[in-house]
């Protein structure tokens, strides 16, 4: 796994279940429950124990654990072995590794493409 320059600055540990939106700047990791909102600058990690209903919108997102909702990464979605997507992914590139499970529609576009500035086709 190459070295990501953001610092940890949110931690959600397999204990915890929150309720909400979540907003950050820097990098967040995801073991816990969570139901809501998650919007950052940086890349989001979910892992192998969480469990969330969420739509996350985030540059990169790593996800290990069951997530259902909507996933928008404006660089790159990775499922990992483990994890479980079921729902829409919006991303330029999608990684789906060997036990990784995906169960819904993805749309892909380029990097420098934002769906809100595109007139409808």
């Amino acid at each position: 796994m190459k070295r990501r320059k953001n610092r940890l600055s949110v931690l959600l540990a397999s204990t915890t279940e929150v309720e909400g939106h979540l907003t950050f700047k820097g990098e967040a990791r995801l073991d816990g429950r969570f139901t809501g909102g998650i919007t950052g600058d940086g890349a989001v990690v979910v892992g192998a124990s969480a469990r969330l209903k969420s739509d996350i919108r985030s540059p990169e997102i790593i996800l290990g654990g069951y997530m259902e909702g909507t996933v928008d990464g404006s660089r790159r979605v990775e499922i990992n072995p483990g994890g479980h997507v079921r729902g829409t992914i919006h991303a330029p590139v999608l990684v789906v590794a060997e036990g990784g499970l995906f169960d819904g529609r993805c749309i892909m576009r380029d990097n420098d493409e934002d769906d809100s500035l595109k007139a409808p086709a």
